[in-house]
C-alpha cells in the first residue's frame, strides 16, 4: 500500500532531462546581452528562479531590458529546441505505478509555463495523469520558499504529511522539506545533494524508490506505457 496520498513533482532535471536546453539558452541570450559565465556560476544556479537569476545579472547587461523581455527570449529559445527534451528513466513505470495506486500527481516547477507544458507535453499518454501544473507565475514567492508546494497541497485538498516530493536540485529539496512534506531527491551530482533529502537516488529505476514509497519491490516491472 502507498505510503502517500499525492505527489508533487519538480518537472526540469526530476521528470524530464530539459536541463542541457536551460543552460545552453541561458548562455546564449545572456552572451547577447554581453555577460559570460564561468562553469561554477552556471551549476550554482540549477533550480534557482528566473527572476531571481535576473535580478542578480540585470547590472551586468550592456544593454536596459525588462525581466518580462528577457524571460520572453530564454522562453523562445526554449521552444525553439524542445524537441531535444527527453522524458529521464523510470519516470514513466513510476507515475503509472502511483497511478495505480490511486495517488494524485501534479506538478511544481520555478520554470515558466510556456517552458513547464512542453515538458509534461514529452510525457506522451501519461501527460494526462498529471493533474495540474503550477509554475513560477502561479506562486508568491519561488522555492527554496515553500509557497508551490503548500499550494499544490491546497489545490489537492491533502495535508502536506501524506504528500511526496520529487526534486533534483537543493532548493526544490529545501521548499519541500519547508512545506513539511516527505522528498526524494533524484540526483546524480555529489556536489548537488541536499542530504535533509528523505531518499537520495540517481534515477527513479532504483528499486529503493518503490520500497520507500510502498508501491511493490521494482518499478522495472511496471510496463511502460506508449507515447
Amino acid at each position: 500500500m502507498a505510503r502517500f496520498k499525492a505527489i508533487l513533482s519538480d518537472i526540469d532535471g526530476t521528470l524530464t532531462d530539459s536541463e542541457d536546453v536551460h543552460r545552453d539558452g541561458f548562455v546564449a541570450i545572456n552572451r547577447q546581452l554581453g555577460v559570460e559565465f564561468s562553469p561554477e556560476e552556471i551549476e550554482g544556479g540549477v533550480g534557482v528562479a528566473l527572476k531571481d537569476k535576473y535580478e542578480e545579472l540585470k547590472s551586468r547587461f550592456n544593454q536596459d531590458i525588462s525581466y518580462q523581455d528577457w524571460a520572453d527570449r530564454l522562453a523562445a529559445y526554449y521552444v525553439l529546441h524542445s524537441d531535444k527534451v527527453k522524458v529521464l528513466p523510470g519516470v514513466k513505470p513510476f507515475l503509472a505505478k502511483a497511478d495505480q495506486a490511486g495517488m494524485k500527481i501534479a506538478a511544481v516547477t520555478n520554470a515558466q509555463k510556456t517552458e513547464a507544458d512542453i515538458n509534461i507535453g514529452r510525457l506522451g499518454n501519461q501527460a494526462d495523469l498529471v493533474q495540474f501544473t503550477l509554475s513560477v507565475e502561479d506562486f508568491p514567492r519561488p522555492k527554496p520558499a515553500p509557497d508551490g508546494y503548500l499550494m499544490g497541497a491546497d489545490k489537492f485538498g491533502i495535508d502536506p504529511k501524506d504528500i511526496l516530493v520529487l526534486e533534483d536540485s537543493p532548493v526544490g529539496v529545501a521548499a519541500a522539506k519547508a512545506a513539511g512534506m516527505t522528498v526524494i531527491q533524484i540526483q546524480k551530482d555529489p556536489k548537488l545533494i541536499n542530504k535533509n533529502a528523505d531518499l537520495i537516488v540517481e534515477s527513479l529505476d532504483d528499486p529503493k524508490v518503490a520500497a520507500f514509497v510502498g508501491l511493490g519491490p521494482d518499478l522495472r516491472s511496471v510496463p511502460r506505457m506508449a507515447g
